[in-house]
């Protein structure tokens, strides 16, 4: 619209060369080693594709853009710039330093502040209904498929449980045993030292998921591998009766092994797209999905085909293991769900049963509530600590197995005993 016939050029490799295009194609990855030469040439604006990926304040690629559009209109494009609003930081303060011009208010403000007794977490929302008037007002331009794509059938939702294998479920129970063990231990421990200070049983019920989210999403990890490997059979049983129906059907994972064993079990009908198929191999891997009625089967890391490709050929897509971001979540459905489809998208998820699984799917709705809440000012309850919910659900919810979790009376005994000695 602005440029006649403008010279389109896609820079490559870290070590910058001598350009003249009119307009310039960059990935973040290799922004830090370009963005001297790019000052130099003055860019008059700068679009940010996908901004969430320069959410983290002290990436090198933050750091890049930052300097890039400093002084200089900046957009970004995207239909899921964050999940949460210290994610939001970066790209609104890119935009428009003025919003927001003090950081500390910012988070204080919006992002769940709580000190957790080592230091000040930003994990959470408050306020997000504001944040959404604010982000309206001033820079904030959305466009939902339901209004512009009115031809685009829905998502329908199916939540299908998963038994473990005998050799999973032994595994996953004695993962999950270990995990229990020191992290009830020292819940048990934070409550007995809590109630001996006399403290109300609502605020320590906050102060134990303030102190114990952090260290227990590292030990999180195991059992979520474990849940995954678990159910593995499982999953290619359920893949197999959904191929008989005759339809192409796209699958998801986080785990590489999980996506390779999907594939080695379908790769005479399958594609396969992970974080080592780049280039040419990947644009091959979409088209032979797309257009071979033989391949029925794509089998995908979320994170590596999230964006950027498009996979309508499949109105069925499965996500096998649940990823740590909604985001990532919906730009996975979203692959099947966009111009080109005319089915309704089947969108079914595979939590394995009595598993963290169904922890991790509370998380996650609780993610998404927020996300709509700020993007589209959806108007759920305020949310605190995230990764601490998720561990009390873990504790305190699970319905289909009884697991131990009275952990004021062992805290009481405790107590008792020590006043007796």
């Amino acid at each position: 619209k602005f440029l006649e016939n403008p010279n389109v050029e896609v820079l490559s490799g870290k070590k910058p060369y001598e350009t003249s295009g009119d307009i310039l194609i960059i990935n973040y990855d290799i922004l830090k080693a370009w963005v001297g030469t790019l000052l130099e040439l003055d860019p008059k604006i700068i679009i940010s594709d996908e901004p969430q990926y320069i959410k983290t304040s002290s990436a090198q690629r933050t750091k890049a853009l930052k300097r890039l559009a400093k002084g200089r209109p900046l957009t970004g494009l995207s239909g899921t710039p964050g999940d949460m609003p210290l994610e939001f930081q970066n790209i609104i303060n890119m935009i428009d330093p003025h919003i927001f011009p003090n950081d500390w208010k910012y988070m204080h403000r919006y992002c769940g502040a709580e000190f957790n007794g080592f230091g000040w977490d930003f994990t959470g929302a408050t306020h997000v209904t504001e944040l959404h008037q604010i982000l309206t007002d001033s820079i904030m331009l959305r466009r939902l498929k339901k209004d512009h794509l009115k031809d685009l059938p829905d998502k329908q939702y199916s939540m299908v449980p998963i038994e473990l294998s005998a050799k999973g479920r032994k595994r996953y129970d004695a993962v999950y045993s270990d995990f229990m063990a020191r992290y009830k231990a020292r819940i048990v421990k934070l409550r007995v030292e809590l109630k001996a200070k006399g403290m109300d049983p609502m605020d320590i019920r906050v102060k134990i998921k303030q102190a114990m989210g952090a260290k227990g999403m590292v030990e999180l990890g195991a059992m979520k591998m474990a849940s995954a490997e678990g159910k593995l059979d499982g999953m290619i049983d359920w893949i197999r009766d959904r191929l008989c129906s005759g339809e192409k059907l796209v699958v998801f994972a986080t785990h590489t092994n999980i996506v390779d064993a999907v594939y080695e079990a379908f790769k005479d009908i399958a594609v396969k797209v992970d974080g080592s198929v780049t280039g040419k191999k990947r644009h091959a891997a979409v088209v032979e999905f797309q257009e071979n009625k033989h391949c029925r089967l794509f089998v995908g890391n979320m994170k590596a085909c999230g964006v950027a490709i498009t996979l309508t050929a499949a109105s069925n897509i499965a996500i096998l293991e649940l990823p740590d971001r909604p985001s990532h979540l919906v730009q996975a459905e979203d692959r099947c769900h966009r111009i080109g489809q005319l089915n309704a998208l089947n969108v079914y998820y595979l939590l394995g049963r009595n598993t963290v699984d169904r922890a991790d799917a509370i998380k996650l709705d609780k993610h998404m509530k927020v996300l709509a809440q700020i993007l589209d000012g959806v108007e759920p309850d305020d949310v605190d600590n995230l990764v601490g919910e998720m561990f009390e659900s873990i504790l305190e919810l699970e319905e289909e197995k009884k697991y131990d979790s009275p952990l004021d009376k062992e805290a009481d005994k405790i107590l008792e005993e020590e006043r007796k000695t």
